[in-house]
């Protein structure tokens, strides 16, 4: 007796436990539903009264790919002494870490249909905090709650929400509260210790952590990256750092291996993406992209980017067939030989985003689309350039990459549903979609362009609240523009005074203003003194009568 307690305590503190085998893929011949005990009428078994819930309210039937690999498949492959690291139900497969005196007695198996070579064994797995999550609620209740305020001061994240007018849905109490967003990620070093993060605790709005990597780890104490990326989601710093959703609720899940590339990453992922499903999630952030690896047999190639060769790619579009808005960022290979975007932004049904400057100028290290079998990618692009967000030493530093683009189109996703509630997944993506920029001219570098989520959301957007002329009314042609453009300013007959017009640039610089008191011909005023202003995105600000302000957002082409 005081042996067998000596080892389990043993087992407790150990601090390190090495990793002695390879991890392979097992792929099954079928879900086997005569000995399944999952049935397709009874989903509350297998996904959460959330997820039912967003399959009910967008009228997504459930499948074949909801059920769960059998117990049965599963209790066999544990007999032969495979250690699972993962399961997959929409691939059917498992990754389990397997030796060479297994292999033969997992081929003879009858349900396995394939064994492929995934990675080698891990270096060695930590033995952290497994504190639950209601845990860190409880000690993280009474944070900083001087934090907790709805005043919005955008602080160093202005240009970033902003060049999007994010800051709309924002100034109309649209900030995700209500909508759940996955972030698949490298890990959230410090997430549970930084005062940024302090209102998401105070709040609950973390809702659940998962290392798909390292079960026994905390996905705290891993990789910063999943820290910045949350941080330019969530974050509620008074004068100093606003989140693109600071509203929105959050699982934090951890996929990636920072220290090698492995294909057993991707299949990380599509773990995390299951589970995001199963636990609810409205949004998928995936600020990662595969296309080379560490052992060079397991690269993708272009021609692989086809939306259905990768199973990453496959994946993604299965979470979005689930009714999830999935978020993947394009990639930052643009300077690279590689060039084009990486897997999983090739999917079908997703939004893929590319990166710009803080004027909507395409960045050169942002991955270039199209798809190999010719769609647009990426779909849309935001700030990617001198992104402002905060690191694990509590300081806010601005930083590139499509990483940082890609949040700020998950957030303002979740705004905009909460906006539109009725909406299902495929309307929001088409109405983002719609309001970009360029979406009549798209390219291979910006995609369709630019999103205006206050057009998007269809917000009156104006700098006075006695102006009642809807965003629409107010015309400007055309818009882009390369030298001039026409404004059409409907009902001013009863005009009496000048016409003060500025063009602003999304840093709030003024860098065009011009006066009129000439009574205007057909409604109509000719801005044509713009040749030597730099391409970008501007603000146009027209006030007349007194009280009447009108802002709209123009783009400026080469």
């Amino acid at each position: 007796m005081q042996k067998t307690c000596a080892i389990i305590l043993f087992i407790l503190i150990a601090t390190t436990v090495c990793s002695q085998n390879p991890r392979y893929l097992i792929t099954l011949q079928d879900k086997n539903p005569e000995d399944n005990p999952y049935s397709l009428e009874q989903p509350e078994k297998f996904l959460s009264s959330k997820a039912i819930e967003r399959r009910t309210k967008q009228n997504i039937s459930y499948d074949s790919l909801d059920l769960p690999i059998a117990p049965l498949y599963i209790d066999s492959l544990l007999t032969t002494g495979v250690q699972i690291q993962n399961k997959s139900k929409w691939l059917n497969s498992i990754v389990a870490e397997i030796d060479s005196n297994m292999m033969n007695n997992l081929s003879e198996i009858s349900f396995v249909k394939e064994i492929k070579y995934l990675a080698p064994p891990k270096n060695s797995t930590k033995t952290t905090s497994k504190k639950g999550i209601q845990e860190y609620k409880q000690t993280k209740k009474d944070w900083h709650k001087k934090l907790q305020q709805d005043n919005i001061n955008y602080g160093s994240t202005e240009s970033q929400i902003k060049l999007v007018n994010g800051h709309v849905l924002h100034e109309n109490g649209f900030k995700g509260e209500g909508k759940t967003i996955a972030v698949l990620d490298g890990g959230f070093n410090k997430v549970d210790e930084m005062p940024v993060f302090d209102s998401l605790w105070a709040n609950e709005q973390i809702h659940e952590t998962k290392n798909f990597e390292d079960k026994s780890s905390s996905v705290f104490k891993d990789h910063d990256h999943g820290t910045y990326v949350l941080s330019i989601l969530g974050a509620n710093l008074p004068d100093e750092l606003y989140g693109s959703a600071p509203k929105a609720n959050y699982l934090l899940l951890r996929t990636e291996v920072t220290s090698s590339e492995y294909l057993v990453e991707e299949y990380n992922w599509i773990a995390a993406a299951e589970f995001a499903d199963s636990a609810g999630a409205d949004i998928i952030n995936s600020s990662l992209g595969y296309s080379e690896f560490d052992d060079s047999t397991q690269n993708h190639t272009y021609e692989d980017l086809d939306g259905e060769t990768i199973p990453i790619s496959k994946a993604a579009q299965i979470a979005a067939s689930r009714g999830m808005i999935t978020v993947i960022s394009a990639g930052n290979l643009g300077n690279n030989k590689w060039k084009y975007i990486t897997a999983p932004a090739d999917a079908y049904d997703i939004l893929s985003v590319g990166a710009s400057d803080q004027f909507g100028n395409y960045v050169s290290f942002s991955s270039k689309g199209p798809s190999t079998d010719g769609r647009i990618k990426p779909e849309v692009s935001a700030q990617g350039q001198a992104i402002f967000y905060q690191n694990t030493d509590s300081m806010i530093v601005n930083g590139s990459g499509t990483s940082f683009s890609a949040p700020i189109i998950s957030g303002l996703a979740a705004c905009l549903w909460q906006s539109k509630e009725e909406s299902d997944y495929k309307d929001i993506i088409e109405t983002i979609i719609q309001s970009s920029h360029q979406v009549n001219n798209p390219d291979t570098l910006l995609g369709y362009g630019i999103p205006d989520f206050a057009n998007a959301a269809e917000i009156e957007y104006s700098s006075s609240e006695e102006d009642k002329i809807t965003h629409k009314e107010l015309k400007i042609y055309p818009n882009p523009f390369r030298d001039s453009f026409n404004i059409a300013i409907p009902d001013m007959s009863q005009q009496s005074e000048e016409i003060n017009i500025k063009i602003i640039s999304v840093t709030g610089r003024v860098i065009y203003k011009q006066t009129d008191s000439t009574p205007l011909k057909n409604n109509t005023l000719i801005i044509d003194e713009l040749k030597n202003v730099s391409p970008g995105v501007y603000f146009i600000e027209i006030k007349y009568d007194k009280n009447s302000v009108l802002r709209k957002k123009i783009i400026k082409t080469q």
